[in-house]
C-alpha cells in the first residue's frame, strides 16, 4: 500500500477512535484461518484418490470442510498466543509454527 494511502487510513483510524496494530515488516500473517487452510489442504491432499478434476475437487474440499471440529477452530485460535510470542523474539521474523 502506498505511504500517502496509509497515512490517510491511519489519520481516519485515529478521528474514528480505531486501534491501529502496527505490524513487524517481516511478520509472518498470525491470522488463525491461514493455518485452517494449511489444515484443509494436508486433509485434501491425503485423501485416497486424489481429486483429479475442478468437481472432484470442489467435493473433497467441501466435505474436509464439514469434518473440521470446533475444538479444531480453538486450537488454531488459542495458537495465536505463542505464535505471538516467537515473532516478538524473532524481531518479526518468519517463525516456523
Amino acid at each position: 500500500m502506498p505511504s500517502h494511502i496509509r497515512a490517510s487510513w491511519r489519520n481516519s483510524g485515529k478521528k474514528n477512535d480505531v486501534a491501529i496494530l502496527l505490524w513487524p515488516a517481516k511478520s509472518p500473517d498470525l491470522n488463525p484461518i491461514e493455518n485452517m487452510w494449511s489444515y484443509l489442504d494436508n486433509k485434501v491432499r491425503d485423501r485416497r484418490p486424489q481429486p483429479t478434476t475442478l468437481k472432484e475437487l470442489d467435493v473433497a474440499l467441501l466435505e474436509e470442510w464439514a469434518e473440521i471440529t470446533a475444538s479444531t477452530c480453538v486450537k488454531f485460535c488459542l495458537s495465536i498466543k505463542d505464535r505471538m510470542i516467537l515473532v516478538r523474539k524473532k524481531h518479526g521474523g518468519a517463525i516456523n509454527y
